[in-house]
């Protein structure tokens, strides 16, 4: 509503913020948010914003696929993680924060374990 006013009272402007907002659109995005390592070695990949479901790619220490983790955002955000564990945390239903701790249960074939 409030664009289609200011492209009536001030098209000049409208063109201008169009012009601006294309110009500053970034051509490619970074390939991750950010990386981490675990006390086991392991080597965490965060998902750029823009890639969905957001989720982490785990690699092993010697650069092996381990897993790929995802936690819905309805369910919280990975805040940490340990040798056998992850930390997510969310919202109670009064806005207190809450931490869980989930065991990482490897699957069957992984270099991780479970054969």
């Amino acid at each position: 509503m409030m664009e289609a006013t200011v492209r009536r009272q001030h098209p000049d402007a409208a063109r201008e913020v169009a012009r601006l907002m294309r110009a500053l659109r970034p051509e490619s995005f970074p390939a991750y948010h950010q990386v981490r390592v675990d006390p086991a070695g392991r080597i965490w990949i965060h998902d750029y914003n823009n890639v969905q479901p957001r989720g982490w790619t785990v690699f092993t220490a010697d650069g092996e696929l381990a897993a790929r983790v995802v936690v819905p955002r309805s369910q919280g955000r990975l805040v940490g993680f340990g040798a056998d564990h992850v930390v997510v945390r969310h919202q109670d239903g009064d806005g207190a924060a809450v931490l869980a701790i989930h065991d990482l249960v490897p699957v069957e074939g992984s270099p991780s374990g479970g054969r």
